[in-house]
This record gives C-alpha cells, sequence and structure tokens, in this order.
C-alpha cells in the first residue's frame, strides 16, 4: 500500500481526538518523513536512513520543536505497527531530550542493542567466533591487548577472571567468559596441536 494512503487513514483516525490544526500539522510533519524513505510504497527505514533523518531535524529545529516532530514520527509508526502496516516501530527505542545533538559515532545505540541481541541467535556463528566476539565485548579491550592475552597471565580473584596485560592493568571477562574459558582453552590446544604451534 501507498505510503501516501497510509499516512490519509492514520489522519483520519487522528480526527477523532485532535484538532484540525494538529491534523495539518501532522501531514507535514510525516511528509517530510516520507522524503527520507527509500521507496513511496515501503515504510521500512534502515538505521542509517533513520539517523541521518534525526540528525537533519536535529540541526535544522528547535529542541522542543524536535521532540515533538520524532514523537509524531514515533506514533505514526505505533498506529501502522497496530494495524500490520510494519512488522515494528523503528523509533521506538528512541527517546529524544531536549539536548540531543547529531551522532557521529560508527555505530549507534539502537544498532549496537539489535547487534548484541543477534548474538544470542546467530547460527552462523560457530563457538570460536562467539567466544571471541564476547571477549571483545567482555573486556573493552583493544585489538592490540587482546590479541596478545597469554594464558599465563590469567587470573581468577574473588571468583572473578581476569587478564593481565601489562604493569597493573588488567581487563576483567563476564560470565558468560568464565563459563567457556576452559572449553575454549581445549579449542585453542587442539588448534595448535593440528598447526604444530607450542
Amino acid at each position: 500500500m501507498k505510503n501516501k494512503i497510509i499516512l490519509e487513514e492514520y489522519l483520519t483516525f487522528k480526527r477523532q481526538t485532535c484538532q484540525q490544526s494538529t491534523i495539518r500539522d501532522m501531514r507535514s510533519i510525516l511528509k517530510k518523513y516520507f522524503k527520507y524513505l527509500p521507496e513511496d510504497d515501503s515504510l521500512e527505514v534502515s538505521t542509517k536512513e533513520r539517523m541521518i533523518y534525526l540528525d537533519k531535524m536535529a540541526q535544522s529545529l528547535a529542541p522542543p520543536t524536535f521532540a515533538h516532530v520524532v514523537h509524531q514520527v514515533k506514533d505514526f509508526y505505533s498506529y501502522c505497527e497496530l494495524y500490520g502496516f510494519v512488522s515494528g516501530n523503528p523509533f521506538e527505542r528512541f527517546h529524544p531530550k531536549v539536548t540531543y545533538k547529531p551522532s557521529f559515532d560508527i555505530l549507534f545505540e539502537p544498532e549496537l542493542m539489535e547487534f548484541f541481541d543477534l548474538i544470542d541467535y546467530d547460527k552462523r556463528l560457530s563457538f570460536p567466533e562467539r567466544f571471541l566476539l564476547e571477549l571483545f565485548i567482555a573486556t573493552m579491550g583493544q585489538v592490540k591487548e587482546v590479541l596478545h592475552l597469554k594464558v599465563h597471565r590469567v587470573l581468577f580473584k574473588d571468583g572473578q577472571l581476569f587478564f593481565h596485560v601489562y604493569g597493573d592493568q588488567y581487563l576483567m571477562s563476564n560470565s558468560w567468559i568464565q563459563e567457556h574459558w576452559e572449553d575454549y582453552l581445549n579449542y585453542r590446544e587442539h588448534r595448535m596441536f593440528e598447526g604444530n604451534e607450542s
């Protein structure tokens, strides 16, 4: 169904509780939002496209107006999700604050949360891949630090697993790493034996 048709159905629904001036405001906000969508007959939007829209709005609008606009788009998607026009609300986790500033991060928070959720269910990840991924996430270590971890520098203290990096610097693991530590060591030992490494 065309986005414009869905918009008119939404506005018809809103006329039950909103004044005509509010309806005009809604139409204007959503028509501007539609320009950021890649297709005219789909309301699906990628993380990148969503953040481009948010950053453009944050740069051009006063903070209270920005919050109002985002709330309006979020409410529209809630309606679309309720009536089956979309599978989910892409703005559900975004809660605008008047102090919002455009993000220049490589990964955005909603994207990171989706990534963390997918780790548990991604069947393409083998055990060692999952372990290394969890190791980076758990320790928040730099690539150089994690790649140079040594077995003889592992410390168990108060039921917690620590990795000694240098000096008095340690990386701390999480519970998942601790539970699978021995399994990963056995895997590495087997791989090293196959590669004739000590």
